[in-house]
């Protein structure tokens, strides 16, 4: 009994081969793991872009049934001599909580939705959103395009998030 204590007293530790075998088999799955959360956070990037831009084309087509609603835009989608695109800015980025996002930039144009009908209906034709980093367009009819990654600026468009009442 006294021998097979020392037997184990003599033994200490893993051997250098067990090390390495060890070793190559974490850097074997960090290599397959690494891409794959790269991915995912690509995904999530896109997604967050996508959304914030949902929340400005939301904020903007309120903003603009408002200002149709009160006259500030007539019914060609034109805005009329009373119509404040500054406050219609700065009350889209405050809907869509993107006042405090410096290199956030839209543009929207306008368009009249049923030219027939008595009582129009004036649509977002189109968005195009940027975080500052990669933009995204939306296009009535055919919803988001791709992200264009690496484009920080927009289009002027009808209504941009830069107007001013000037």
């Amino acid at each position: 009994m006294f021998e097979k204590i020392r037997n184990l007293k003599n033994k200490k530790g893993f051997t250098l081969v067990e090390l390495i075998v060890v070793l190559v088999i974490l850097a074997i799955l960090a290599a397959l793991l690494v891409p794959a959360l790269t991915g995912y956070i690509d995904k999530a990037k896109e997604q967050s872009l996508v959304s914030e831009a949902s929340m400005v084309l939301t904020a903007a087509q309120a903003t603009v049934s408002e200002a149709y609603g009160s006259g500030a835009i007539d019914n060609t989608a034109a805005f009329t001599t009373s119509a404040k695109k500054g406050d219609m800015a700065k009350q889209i980025k405050e809907l869509s909580e993107t006042a405090n996002k410096a290199d956030a930039h839209w543009a929207i144009t306008l368009k009249v939705a049923d030219t027939s009908a008595t009582y129009k209906t004036i649509k977002i034709d189109t968005l195009e959103y940027t975080d500052g980093k990669n933009a995204i367009k939306y296009t009535e009819g055919t919803g988001w395009g791709p992200t264009l990654k690496g484009q920080t600026s927009v289009t002027a468009g009808t209504l941009n998030d830069t107007d001013t009442n000037g």
